[in-house]
């Protein structure tokens, strides 16, 4: 027997010790002046097992290392996962080397599944990380790094769990009864993103619609940097009459806190701030995606007020820009085209390079029948979309933006290219599959529209987005072809899919009423009225509709009603002064034309309005001056060209009326056969001898 070891019939667990005798397991020692020389004998006879146990737990380790920040992995999960990797090794190497024994195949087996299990189950979070639902309105909130190395600190998580927990508030405040709401707004707090095109991709993965993500720098002037990602989520506002455009060349707007002491009382209250406003931008962007548009110009201009009051928040030009866009593309949506163009003009002189604010600064000047300047920012749009695709080829939203321009400019085939590229490149764009439809029925193409409408409702219906606007436009579609009762069938299933959007039921009422099914129409108007959240647009249109049946005095009532709720819509009073003015209610007229006038300095049609009413009252000096205004912002305008001639040939005022009607003549291309034939003989009449030779 070899003198260092000594046999024994026991079994002995853990440390036991007789005299001057140590054992250690299988491990027996005389004395403890050999502890060392026995361990090393130890460690060189199970090398092996040492070798693998430290190469898997270095490799577990890494991947700990590597994901615990961005997925909140918890240290105890780590620990618990590392014990039970040490506990399974162990007992395998021991199980094939020294003892098969049951009960050590039974522990080895538990702890083995238990790892298992542990890696499993924090593998699939990672691999398949929890998905915002599809009507839920997703806000990933991530944790702020500290530093260039994005340290996860206490100090960041001090200032994440502010902006989080005051946007929570603003989110409970805003919406205390979810379940009346038509979707939901989530918050959700994810880990530590190193820079922000992994936030913007994350989000995507995890279907967000907005991503908050920052970093609290370490230099001298130690800050806050909150940047606002915008995940594009064309899905939810799909509107034919409000084209979705999306900013491509920002898409986060940055606000820098430079504070020496982010410990003091002020530094803590500008965070406050700045978490105020992060809450209003992101709550005015779920109201705009909604088309809830008074909701997002209220949260935007709050947003905005509180940026432009507060001297200790550095907030970028660009992302400025970004909040005016925004702001004004939610007053177009409201009808309020000239302040709109106000804050698009803001956005402009803040990122005079990004294409989707001369966009919708040509959708505004179109609605105030500017067509010069509606062109010009459109050829302006399409050349900055151009030199943003040429060193951005991949950018999605970039090609549908170009796409959208060409729909507006009438290039229906170059728009079909570029929604045909967007869907190559990301098959899942549910919105360029809708454009692609609408653009090919635009060129007559009835099986391509059809067939990508069908593909639009496929996809919708795979990956859990609401089809309704797919189906929409395929009613609008079949009943462009002539095929009412498909076009009837597509219509109800949009408006059963989306009962809350007023849109449904206009298109569907507009479309009754081209049937002649009055009645029905009529339901459809007024059910539109009532879900709308935008109530000067929807009794403006109910109010119209009643006017075309002849139901004056309804009308007027319905039209009443929208200015009440919309009283700076400069169009709605000259709709309800020319209603009163047909019903001969005179003073009432006019006093709607002067509100008229009072809101709109833009608006052609409301100066064109009032001088007909001043014209047919008599009143033809003030009728003049109404007309040449309206000249004066569309001069190719051939009734109001005639109806000034005739009002100059009523205060006898002959040359001027002559050169109006020679002005009609000189346009000739621009105007029906009609208007050239009117004007020659109103110079006959003014003693021209032939005038149209």
């Amino acid at each position: 027997m070899d003198e260092e070891k000594i046999e024994q019939k026991v079994e002995v667990t853990g440390r036991a010790r007789v005299r001057n005798i140590i054992q250690v397991g299988k491990i027996v020692i005389r004395h403890p002046s050999v502890w060392q020389k026995a361990v090393w004998g130890f460690l060189s006879k199970n090398r092996g097992f040492i070798v693998v146990a430290i190469v898997l737990e270095a490799a577990l380790a890494v991947v700990y290392l590597h994901f615990r920040d961005l997925y909140l992995i918890p240290l105890w999960r780590w620990n618990l996962a590392a014990m039970l990797l040490t506990a399974a090794t162990w007992g395998w190497y021991t199980w094939g080397w020294y003892e098969r024994t049951r009960i050590k195949l039974v522990l080895t087996s538990l702890a083995t599944l238990c790892l298992v299990g542990v890696v499993s189950w924090q593998t699939g979070q990672i691999a398949f990380p929890e998905r915002f639902a599809p009507r839920v309105f997703g806000i990933a909130v991530a944790e702020l790094g500290e530093g260039p190395d994005f340290q996860r600190t206490a100090k960041a998580r001090e200032i994440s769990g502010q902006v989080y927990e005051h946007l929570y508030d603003a989110i409970r405040k805003e919406f205390p009864d979810e379940s009346s709401d038509t979707r939901r707004v989530g918050p959700r707090r994810i880990g530590v993103i190193p820079d922000s095109q992994t936030a913007q991709a994350y989000g995507e993965r995890i279907w967000a619609d907005v991503v908050i993500w920052g970093q609290v720098l370490t230099s001298k002037e130690r800050g806050v940097t909150i940047r606002f990602q915008v995940i594009e989520t064309p899905d939810r506002a799909v509107n034919p009459e409000f084209p979705l455009v999306l900013p491509v060349t920002t898409k986060s707007a940055d606000m820098y806190v430079s504070e020496f002491d982010l410990e003091s009382d002020q530094a803590k209250e500008v965070i406050v701030q700045q978490s105020t406003i992060i809450a209003s931008f992101t709550l005015g962007l779920r109201a705009y995606f909604d088309r809830n548009y008074p909701e997002a110009v209220r949260q935007f201009e709050f947003a905005a007020q509180a940026m432009e009051e507060n001297p200790l928040l550095t907030i970028s030009e660009q992302g400025k820009s970004l909040l005016y866009f925004y702001l004004g593309r939610a007053n177009h949506g409201m009808g309020r085209i000239e302040q709109g163009q106000y804050w698009l003009g803001l956005a402009q002189k803040g990122n005079s390079k990004e294409p989707a604010v001369h966009i919708g600064l040509a959708l505004g000047y179109g609605s105030l029948g500017q067509d010069q300047e509606r062109d010009a920012n459109l050829r302006l749009a399409l050349d900055l979309g151009n030199i943003w695709l040429e060193t951005h080829p991949y950018d999605t939203a970039g090609m549908y933006d170009r796409g959208i321009i060409y729909e507006i400019l009438g290039q229906y085939q170059n728009a079909i290219y570029d929604f045909e590229a967007v869907i190559e490149r990301d098959p899942n764009y549910y919105v360029a599959y809708i454009s692609l439809g609408v653009n090919a029925s635009k060129l007559g193409r009835f099986k391509q529209a059809e067939d990508s409408l069908r593909a639009a409702i496929a996809l919708a219906e795979r990956t859990g987005t609401n089809s309704s606007w797919a189906h929409l436009n395929l009613a609008l579609v079949y009943d462009k072809f002539d095929k009412p009762d498909l076009a009837k069938a597509e219509y109800q299933k949009a408006v059963a899919l989306a009962p809350e959007v007023d849109s449904m039921y206009y298109s569907y009422a507009r479309f009754l009423e081209n049937q002649q099914e009055t009645d029905a129409a009529l339901l459809a108007y007024q059910k539109m009225a009532e879900v709308t959240r935008n109530k000067g647009w929807g009794y403006g249109n109910l109010a119209d509709f009643l006017k075309r049946r002849g139901l004056l005095e309804q009308a007027r009532d319905n039209y009443e009603l929208a200015v009440h709720a919309r009283p700076e819509d400069a169009l709605l009073h000259a709709y309800l002064a020319e209603t009163y003015f047909e019903l001969g209610e005179v003073d009432n007229a006019l006093r709607e034309f002067e509100e008229a006038i009072k809101h709109s300095e833009d608006l052609y049609y409301v100066y064109a309005s009032y001088a007909g009413a001043l014209f047919q009252l008599g009143n033809f000096e003030h009728a003049a001056q109404m007309y040449e205004r309206s000249l004066e912002l569309r001069p190719i305008d051939y009734p109001v060209l005639l109806n000034l001639g005739q009002t100059y040939e009523n205060l006898d005022q002959r040359e001027k009326a002559k050169d109006l009607y020679f002005r009609i003549l000189s346009w000739s291309d621009h105007f029906p056969e009609e208007a050239t034939h009117t004007a020659c003989k109103r110079l006959r009449a003014l003693g021209v001898e032939n005038p149209c030779r």
